[in-house]
Order: structure tokens, then sequence, then C-alpha cells
């Protein structure tokens, strides 16, 4: 019986990536016990508010576990300037030893991805910051806070790193020098060119226009330091999540690509590798939903058609929308996922024999539609487009109607939003009231019909 350990395998798997070409950053593996891994995969950081959701959130993870439904093999935080893998101590060595080039994988996404927040070092800043909350709750009790952190969870889907933008000049618009009788209503004299000037330096001082609603609040509203900043530390951590599931697909397909190159290449003992089978099987289930599996064969294609150089590229460029939305065009694609999913070369079946293979046209009719009207659409993560205040270029007109309203108790004032995109009503109803019990504003909800 072998006693190696994937500790042992830790320094050989990274000469290996790395002379496949990969850049990950400074990594550090950390072995916790299945319950604190999935506390941390509860929080979202190693250092987050305690709050009842988050609470929630660990006895699913740990009750799936203790029954045996599901289980997380590693979890990994982009800290910024490294990386911070936590594996559990409760799986064999075997399957530990696969998450070590896995992690890998994900390091070198955070490292190279356009789309990863390239911040500093964020290991600090979480530890800052719950030290921060640790003084708060002792001097203001947690049900002080609590109302805070569970209004910031509740404005978290529609954080952004944009902020809204404003002309620095107003155009005079054209003036056509042959119409002397007529000018064109586009045209601005001087005069009104200075009111809207007006208007745009109003809106931009009061964030007229901003669909960040926390970022707003912490920006404008007349807060004590500690409602402020534990706003700012929730807004912060839903933008650390913001970046990463923007690349699910990525990320995931191209570190289960990475174990599966290195693997073969570390000399494992013979008896782990039924095991490793199993475990990477379990991961890659065989389905157009299954974000590790679509990832994973993705990356096949790509090193299988194009080389190392072009993964690398499309790794480093893409997001998950960017990226199934240039291979949805490719019909070459679209064989390989068959071939994947069918276990077996295109099989064209036709009306008089029957087969239990999947045709391959009906596949690409089926998958294709799939793309274009659920998967890739749910990809732009449109968000409710909620802006603040009333944006001079929103102006009042007959599509624009009062949805709902929530009055405070003892308003200070109110709030206008205006959603310009279609809205889930049940959650657009409980930020209203949240929003105006923690603010103690009257928050007024609009929708423009297009």
């Amino acid at each position: 019986m072998t006693t190696s350990s994937w500790k042992d395998y830790v320094l050989p798997a990274l000469e290996l990536v790395k002379e496949l070409g990969l850049n990950p950053k400074h990594t550090i593996f950390e072995e916790v016990s299945q319950q604190d891994l999935n506390r941390v995969a509860a929080q979202g950081v190693p250092w987050t508010l305690p709050h009842w959701s988050r609470g929630r959130e660990y006895l699913q993870l740990d009750t799936q576990w203790k029954y045996g439904y599901s289980i997380i093999y590693e979890v990994v935080f982009d800290m910024g300037d490294h990386a911070v893998a936590y594996i559990s101590q409760n799986q064999i060595q075997s399957i530990a030893t696969l998450t070590v080039p896995h992690v890998y994988g994900h390091s070198h996404v955070y490292q190279e991805n356009v789309h990863q927040s390239h911040s500093g070092d964020l290991w600090s800043k979480y530890r800052e910051a719950y030290r921060r909350y640790l003084e708060y709750e002792k001097d203001l009790g947690y049900e002080t806070l609590e109302p805070w952190i569970e209004l910031s969870q509740a404005l978290a889907p529609l954080v952004s790193r944009l902020t809204p933008s404003y002309p620095d000049d107003v155009s005079p618009g054209y003036y056509d020098p042959y119409q002397v009788d007529n000018t064109p209503q586009y045209y601005k004299n001087p005069e009104e060119r200075k009111v809207i000037a007006k208007k745009l330096s109003v809106a931009k001082s009061r964030g007229y226009g901003d669909s960040d609603i926390l970022r707003w609040i912490i920006t404008h509203l007349p807060l004590e330091s500690w409602q402020q900043d534990i706003l700012y530390i929730e807004r912060e951590l839903a933008l650390y999540w913001e970046d990463r599931t923007r690349t699910k697909i990525v990320h995931e397909g191209f570190a289960t690509w990475t174990h599966k190159s290195i693997l073969p290449k570390l000399k494992l003992p013979a008896e782990w590798y039924l095991e490793l089978a199993r475990a990477h099987a379990s991961v890659t289930t065989s389905r157009i939903t299954n974000p590790y599996w679509l990832g994973w064969q993705t990356m096949e294609y790509i090193y299988t058609q194009y080389g190392l150089e072009k993964l690398l590229e499309v790794t480093k460029n893409s997001s998950d929308q960017a990226l199934l939305y240039a291979y949805s065009k490719d019909p070459d694609w679209y064989a390989f996922i068959y071939e994947a999913l069918s276990g077996g070369k295109i099989y064209e079946v036709s009306s008089d024999e029957p087969s239990y293979i999947y045709d391959y046209h009906q596949f690409y009719d089926d998958f294709s539609y799939s793309l274009r009207e659920e998967i890739i659409p749910s990809l732009y993560r449109t968000k409710l487009k909620i802006e603040i205040g009333k944006h001079p270029q929103v102006e009042e007109t007959p599509n624009r109607f009062k949805l709902m309203e929530s009055k405070a108790e003892h308003s200070i004032g109110y709030i206008t939003l205006t959603a310009l995109d279609p809205l889930d009503l049940t959650y657009a109803k409980r930020v209203l009231e949240l929003m105006s019990k923690v603010l103690q504003v009257d928050v007024m909800l609009y929708h423009i019909n297009s």
C-alpha cells in the first residue's frame, strides 16, 4: 500500500504546468476539515461578515456532504497578488492529488484572464474588514448591524464596476447651412447648451443615472461611517463574485483540462487511477448544462484543432458569453461536442432505421437553439437596470409609470428608481421594503415601456 501524500505532488505539478506554458499565481495550499471547507465555500471568501444566510448555505452544503449527495473537493480564492486553495483532509490522497493541477488551472485564469479583478492584497483587505466588523458588533450589537448586511445582500446582484458616464461637452448638434429658414430641431443654440450642461453637472454631482444602487447609497446618502463601511465591505464581496461568475465555464473548463493534461505525467501510484477516473467522471457528467463538462470539451476542441497557443489566448481574453458566442458559429465545434456527448462518431439516423443514438442534425438544431435562446442570453447577466433619481436624459413621458413604492415609518426623504428592463416583481418589492426600512426613506419605482 502506498504512503504517498497529495503534498508530494504540489511542486511536481507546478513544474509541469509551467512547462506546459501556464502562468499560475503564487498559490498557497491549505488542508482543512470538510466542515471548514464547506464553511469557507458558504461564506464566499475566508473572511466575511456573519449572517444567517451564510449559515443556511453552510448547513445545506454540510448536510449534502454528510448524506453523500454531493461533495466539494476544493475551493480556490483569488486574493489579488496570490491564490489560496483549500483542500479537504477528509478526502483520500488520490482525489486530493487530482485537485492540485485543477487548482493551478484556476490560478492561471486568475492571473491571465482579462475579466478577473486583478486587485491587490485582498487577503489582508478581507481580514481587516472583518476586524472592523467585530468592533462594530462589540459597540452596537449584531441586531443593529444585521439589517445593513441584509440590505447590501439584496442589492448585491446590481453591483457593477462601470460608472455612469456624462458627456464633458454638450454638442450643438448639426446645423445645415442650406436650411436658412428652417433650423433643424436637433440644433442647440448656446443658451440651450448652457441649460443642458447645468442639468448634466447636477446629475453627475448627485449620481443620477447610476445603476449600482449600493454604490449610490454609500456615496450620496448621509450615513454614519459604520453604516457606509458595512455596505462597502459587502459590495466588495459582491464585486469579487461578479468577476468570477462571468467566467464560470472558462474557469472550470480550463481547470479540468489542466488536471486531465497533467495527471498522466505525475507518475502516480497505479492503485490510484480507478478513484481518479471516478472523481473526474463525477465532476464532468456529460451534460450541456454542466459548466465543467461543456467548458472542458470546448477547451479540448480548441487545443486539438488549433493548439496550445490558441487555447491560452482564448483563456486569456474570453468571458463565458464571448467563448460560447464565438464557437456557436463553428460547425466543427458542434460535431466535437456531439461526439463527446454520444460517445462516438457522428451517426445519422434514417427514418426507417431505428436507433438509440441521438441524430446529429436533431442535436445541432436543439443545441444551437438552446445556445441562442437560453444559454448565451443568460450569460449576458442582464441586471435590473435601475437608475437613481430623475436623470435629465430620462424625461417624464406617458410610457413612464409608477410600478410600486414603499414608505418608511419616519421618512427623511425619498429615492426614485427607474427600471429600464423587465423586473422580478417579488425581488423588486423586497428591495424597496428593505431600502425604506433600513434607510428611512420613501422609495418609488418607475418603469419605462419601450
